[in-house]
């Protein structure tokens, strides 16, 4: 008997625990001696609307994440909001997903030691990446790969049911379209373990899928019963479509519409660049109008591009993204030799990939992180697939080790990369919060990046900040110019710079308006710092980094 064979010989209540110490052990090590940060801004605006600080206060409208969720947050801002309560909230997610996925791999495992090994493994090969990269879609992938795993490993359990349907709704809570990948990404799994099954597991899942079309309604309708939240998604969904969409990169190719529209060039860099902040020139029957025209070139250049090449360079870019579970499989089998395994794992990895491309394919971009929501699901499921025909040996703990120790160090060497970035806009935000005071002001996500920032940073938006970007239009903006100013619209005013070693102040909006004329067509496209100052308010200075 090798000590990877050793028996569990655990009570349910030792497993239990078991389940919920060791990845929280693992996670509060991790974030001891690891940098972590946030991918993008959207969550540190999330975050700060949750808690109030940039809404005025507390609210419960976060836009991408369910109003339920948003309550919750609401309402433990409203206690007390010096935590980052969103930033817990995340941390705990994977935390509890996690120790459901551990129990799953303990109850399909003879041996503590052998689940542990299996755990460390595909914590190294993913969840190590999302818990430094923090970002709520991501979290909803692991949330939802919990819940599926207790689905598909769990025991006949009634308190394994209500917890695997709970987080396969959490879920969809947190981020609804990332559940409905990981549904249709794992279609072979449940269409297996569904015909050999009992009908138990069927119930199961339809109770499921029932609370995620649910809440996902009550969501809707939510936001429906607000005339403004109803109009600013509109608004939002029809100014992802264009901004996504490839063919409107090129001034060109939708010329003739924009100048019907009285659109300069100059305006539809700012509208690409996410600097609309004029309600008339950039409304809601001029968006609808240049979307049809993309949406039109996007039809007949699909007509012309798509064939067999096109189609293989597509699955070939999607394909070397899953490149991870391909090799996890393949090592596994090394030691199993299960046909039938092998040729199952391979279709359920290829079902994600083929669906991908398809979107990549009709010109819908395929983000990192909707790649890294279906690495969770195909690595974890490699690794439950093979658990209980693998016997473990030395070698594959060795091997293991190595693996896990390999990339513990690649993520430390990142680590320290985020920590520069964030020491560098730590003082920039100090410098403009030092500057801007509580008069209003506009501010492009590019004067710094508040995702740099510390996760656990609580209140990085202030209530004096209007953030451009995909918030031009939320209900929250316009409150605050009614608060500060009597003026309804704010001034499109543009502080462009590629440097970002110099800072200009102008005391007159005529000196400020003819450094813009001199820089915006040359340098806008190329991605550069802006700060922004309200119409019509009484004092502040227009500052340029």
């Amino acid at each position: 008997m090798t000590v990877f064979s050793v028996p569990k010989n655990l009570s349910k209540a030792n497993e239990i625990f078991i389940s919920l110490f060791i990845p929280l052990f693992t996670i509060l090590v991790f974030l001891l001696f690891f940098k972590t940060h946030y991918v993008e801004n959207d969550d540190v605006l999330m975050a700060s609307i949750s808690s109030g600080s940039y809404s005025g206060k507390p609210s419960e409208y976060l836009v991408f994440t369910n109003f339920l969720i948003g309550f919750f947050l609401k309402g433990i801002n409203e206690i007390t909001n010096t935590i980052n309560w969103y930033t817990v909230y995340l941390y705990l997610t994977h935390s509890l997903s996690l120790s459901v996925i551990f129990y799953c791999l303990l109850q399909n495992s003879k041996s503590l030691i052998s689940a542990t090994l299996f755990f460390l493994t595909a914590f190294a090969l993913i969840n190590v990446n999302l818990l430094q990269d923090l970002q709520f879609t991501t979290t909803s992938a692991v949330a939802g790969v919990a819940g599926l795993s207790l689905f598909f490993m769990g025991r006949d359990h009634i308190s394994e049911k209500v917890l695997s349907v709970f987080l396969i709704v959490f879920s969809s809570l947190i981020r609804f379209e990332t559940t409905v990948l990981l549904l249709l990404s794992t279609i072979p799994v449940i269409f297996v373990v569904l015909k050999r099954s009992q009908k138990n597991k069927i119930i199961v899942l339809a109770i499921a899928l029932t609370g995620v079309l649910g809440c996902q309604l009550a969501n809707n309708q939510y936001y429906q019963s607000n005339s403004e939240w109803s109009n600013f998604l509109k608004y939002n969904k029809i100014r992802g479509d264009i901004q996504e969409n490839k063919y409107f990169y090129n001034y060109q190719q939708v010329a003739s519409t924009l100048k019907e529209l009285n659109w300069s060039e100059d305006d539809f860099y700012l509208f690409k660049g996410f600097s609309f902040d004029n309600s008339t020139k950039y409304s809601l029957s001029n968006l609808d109008k240049i979307y049809k025209e993309v949406n039109q070139l996007k039809v007949s250049s699909l007509q012309k591009e798509l064939n067999f090449s096109t189609i293989y360079n597509g699955f070939v870019h999607i394909l070397f993204k899953f490149k991870g579970p391909f090799f996890l499989s393949f090592l596994l089998f090394g030691f199993n030799r299960q046909w039938r395994r092998m040729l199952f794992i391979q279709g359920a990895i290829l079902t994600p990939i083929l669906i991908l491309t398809g979107l990549e394919l009709l010109g819908y971009p395929v983000k990192e992180r909707v790649i890294q929501i279906n690495l969770v699901s195909t690595t974890v499921l490699c690794i439950f697939t093979f658990i209980e025909g693998v016997k473990l040996n030395w070698l594959i703990a060795v091997l293991a080790g190595l693996f896990f120790s390999y990339s513990m160090y690649i993520t430390w060497i990142k680590g320290l990369s985020i920590e520069k970035e964030r020491t560098k806009n730590e003082m920039a935000y100090s410098e403009i919060l030092a500057l801007t005071k509580n008069k209003l002001t506009v501010i492009s996500n590019y004067v710094f990046k508040p995702e740099a920032l510390s996760p656990f940073q609580s209140n990085v938006y202030p209530y004096h900040f209007y953030i451009t970007g995909w918030t031009s239009g939320i209900p929250f903006n316009s409150h605050k110019i009614k608060d500060f100013t009597n003026s309804p619209e704010i001034e499109n005013l543009n502080c462009l710079s590629k440097s970002s070693d110099f800072q200009w102040i102008f005391n007159s909006k005529i000196e400020m308006n003819n450094f813009l004329q001199s820089l915006l067509k040359k340098n806008y496209p190329l991605g550069q710092n802006r700060l922004f100052k309200i119409k019509n308010s009484n004092s502040g200075i227009y500052i340029i980094k």
